[in-house]
């Protein structure tokens, strides 16, 4: 690590990682020590990881929603 803080990757990682000068990158100190390095592209696809699964499949999502249109079709005629 040089006096301003940068720290020098080795080629070998830079191009297993496919940077270039100017390419970004995201560093993440872990709770147990471990330094992570993210391309802005494979942050994203952890992200979306995160998600994965979160909501419920659009059959279930339709199926909610035209119950509901029909209890409000219901209340409107007065039943």
């Amino acid at each position: 690590m040089d006096q301003n803080g940068h720290a020098l990757l080795p080629a070998a990682i830079r191009r297993g990682l496919g940077l270039r000068e100017g390419s970004e990158l995201l560093v993440t100190l872990e709770e147990d020590g471990r330094v992570v390095l993210l391309t802005p592209a494979s942050a994203w696809t952890r992200v979306q990881a995160l998600f994965d699964g979160a909501a419920p499949p659009p059959s279930v999502v339709n199926e909610l929603l035209d119950e509901r249109r029909e209890e409000a079709r219901r209340e409107a005629d007065g039943g």
